[in-house]
């Protein structure tokens, strides 16, 4: 969830923007997540993130998909 944290911090920018960072790219890519030890997880507030990005950021939190997942970006295929 640290990539959230990034975002977050870079939201201040209007040119940036997320890539990866939704819930489809999360659904997709399941079997490459692993699980994230608690007390690496950051579970606080983030109000610079879009509505898509919270909302996978809140079921990260809430373990909505399982375990604490962890899905690094380097590990999706890029075709």
């Amino acid at each position: 969830m640290n990539t959230f944290k990034i975002q977050d911090t870079v939201s201040y920018f209007p040119q940036v923007c997320s890539l990866l960072m939704d819930e489809a790219t999360l659904q997709a890519h399941l079997p490459l997540c692993t699980e994230e030890m608690d007390s690496n997880r950051f579970t606080g507030e983030l109000a610079g993130l879009t509505p898509d990005e919270s909302s996978v950021f809140a079921a990260l939190k809430d373990k909505t998909f399982g375990k604490s997942l962890r899905l690094k970006q380097e590990r999706i295929g890029y075709a």
